[in-house]
């Protein structure tokens, strides 16, 4: 996607919110502790719990390394959109923030949990016909007991603030 992933997120929230009477959205933060960078999606997720916690109609979700353990609690919130965060492998300089096409993770290695990614969005996108999407940040070094890199600690700083302001201005 050539979009700049925020104003790709802000047009997605702007199309839902015309549809709905208030729009609810949840984040699905996916990754492994124990495998550095792996663990972008968690870290996200931790920070935005913190931010949009005030917010009633935004859900945030650790999914961890099998997020398929989440689908109960999507069902219960019935969002209208669903945001997956995961470390991804793109090719990119680590710490790049970029959109993912959740339908061909199967097919290629972008996301560092390809299969059951593919899996659990697509199931999430028919079970609650609701919107998901993908957002990927490039991994700089997922070896085993490995810290977060600074790139790609700066990188979820910045989608948490980022989508904290669109949750923000979506009041």
């Amino acid at each position: 996607m050539n979009v700049c992933w925020q104003d790709a997120l802000k047009a997605n929230l702007r199309r839902s919110k015309k549809t709905e009477v208030s729009t609810r959205s949840a984040i699905v933060g996916v990754g492994h502790d124990l495998r550095g960078d792996d663990a972008a999606g968690l870290h996200a997720a931790r920070a935005l719990r913190a931010l949009l916690l005030p917010f009633e109609n935004w859900l945030v979700l650790e999914g961890g390394p099998a997020p398929e353990n989440i689908t109960g609690a999507l069902r219960r919130f019935r969002p209208q959109l669903v945001l997956m965060i995961d470390a991804a492998q793109f090719g990119a300089s680590p710490g790049t923030v970029r959109w993912l096409d959740w339908r061909a993770a199967a097919k290629s290695a972008t996301s560092t949990h390809t299969g059951s990614l593919n899996l659990v969005a697509r199931y999430v996108s028919a079970e609650l016909s609701c919107d998901v999407m993908l957002l990927g940040i490039q991994i700089g070094d997922n070896t085993l007991g490995a810290p977060l890199t600074l790139e790609v600690a700066g990188a979820v700083d910045r989608v948490a603030r980022d989508i904290f302001l669109l949750a923000s201005s979506q009041l």
